[in-house]
């Protein structure tokens, strides 16, 4: 920066990751301030270890980081699997964290989830760099065939052929009823979500985000400090 702490913004720090929060919660992270040249900052990430290439979520004991518009779930703690509340077609919808995915490498996505829902079709959408938000838009989502009898089912969504999907990077996915088919009132539970019919196999613990920070400190000194109101 040409003008040092003196610049529009020499630092800045936001939360972006929605989370829910549960009045009987404890909701911890941790985070890591690299300090060296860019170089040092790089190596330093990339030995903690490379994201998830695909979907990998078990919810056995967690939520892994995915929440809700309009739609609720059982509470904490997680008892085996999401088990969410479905009164409303247009809005609920089931979200992950963000990502990074290339869409290439996961031809195929794979649910594992039990549904009593009023319509016989589930949707996937996605978003991709450069868009704020998932799309209501053919480009940008598939609606799978469910069944609505409250069984548990591993759902095959085949992805490799989709032009929305192939040759694009993946930000986040949602899970959601079909917003214009009939009213709904009913719930899904989701067991776990996969590249492959086997269930998950990397660990999100893996993840340099969620790896815990080894202690230490380094001496810091600040000269000023400007608020800035965000731009919205």
């Amino acid at each position: 920066m040409p003008w040092g702490e003196f610049s529009n913004d020499a630092s800045y720090m936001a939360a972006i990751a929605p989370v829910v929060l549960d009045y009987n919660l404890v909701h911890e992270w941790d985070y890591e301030l690299i300090v060296g040249t860019v170089a040092d900052i790089r190596t330093h990430v990339w030995n903690i270890g490379k994201p998830a290439t695909g979907p990998d979520y078990a919810f056995s004991a967690s939520r892994e980081g995915w929440h809700y518009q309009q739609a609720t779930d059982g509470g904490w703690p997680v008892n085996g699997k999401l088990r969410v509340t479905l009164t409303d077609q247009m809005y609920d919808q089931i979200k992950s964290p963000d990502v990074f995915w290339p869409g290439n490498d996961n031809p195929k996505l794979y649910v594992r989830a039990a549904f009593q829902t009023q319509n016989n079709l589930f949707r996937l959408g996605w978003r991709v760099p450069g868009e704020t938000t998932i799309l209501d838009q053919p480009n940008r989502q598939i609606d799978f065939p469910i069944i609505n009898d409250g069984l548990m089912y591993t759902y095959e969504i085949v992805l490799k052929d989709h032009a929305g999907w192939k040759n694009q990077s993946i930000n986040q996915i949602l899970l959601q009823p079909i917003p214009d088919g009939p009213p709904i009132n009913g719930w899904t539970e989701i067991d776990w979500i996969a590249p492959n019919a086997d269930g998950p196999t990397e660990r999100l613990s893996s993840i340099a985000g969620l790896v815990p920070c080894e202690p230490g400190g380094a001496p810091l000194s600040v000269s000023q400090v400007r608020y800035v109101r965000a731009v919205r």
